[in-house]
């Protein structure tokens, strides 16, 4: 019975093996608004180049890091400083670290953030449809998308250091 619910889950979207595929693209809130911090958002979301949205299509030509989370998830707390600690030097190298925070409140998504330190930015999946399209089974997940929006890797649970970099460096170009 499980296994079916799980199926049916999965239609139509990325399944077990999503390497070598193209990363679903997706145009969702960002968390905090276009003034939350974080790397420089694309330009086309007004005179001022800011938007209250983001679309993985519009970080083409960068390698992403796209991690799905929630600050009610255990096994989330125990990655999140890890994450934070990596991205600002992988940022440095053009490497984009996005959260997707998923079936949460505004108010512990960012309280998440902050004890944290999380600086890179996040948009926000509330009714868990992405994560669904992503085939994500629970939180964390991780999926490492080259900069041709290739999937190239994808991690379940909670990552470490040295498996983090180890992905990030394979998107790299």
């Amino acid at each position: 019975m499980v296994w079916v619910a799980m199926a049916a889950r999965n239609s139509g979207g990325l399944g077990q093996d999503p390497f070598g595929r193209a990363a679903p693209d997706f145009e969702l809130p960002l968390l905090g608004g276009a003034e939350a911090g974080g790397w420089d958002l694309p330009s086309g979301g007004g005179d001022d180049g800011k938007a209250a949205t983001l679309a993985l299509s519009d970080l083409r030509g960068k390698p992403v890091v796209l991690n799905f989370w929630a600050s009610w998830c255990g096994p989330c707390k125990d990655e999140a400083p890890i994450l934070a600690a990596a991205e600002p030097r992988w940022r440095q190298q053009g490497v984009l670290f996005l959260g997707v925070d998923s079936k949460d409140t505004e108010k512990d998504a960012l309280a998440f953030e902050a004890r944290y330190g999380i600086e890179y930015r996040s948009v926000v999946d509330q009714s868990g449809a992405l994560a669904n399209e992503y085939g994500v089974f629970g939180f964390p997940e991780t999926f490492f998308i080259d900069a041709d929006g290739v999937i190239r890797a994808k991690h379940v649970g909670p990552i470490d250091a040295e498996t983090l970099e180890t992905y990030v460096a394979s998107i790299v170009g």
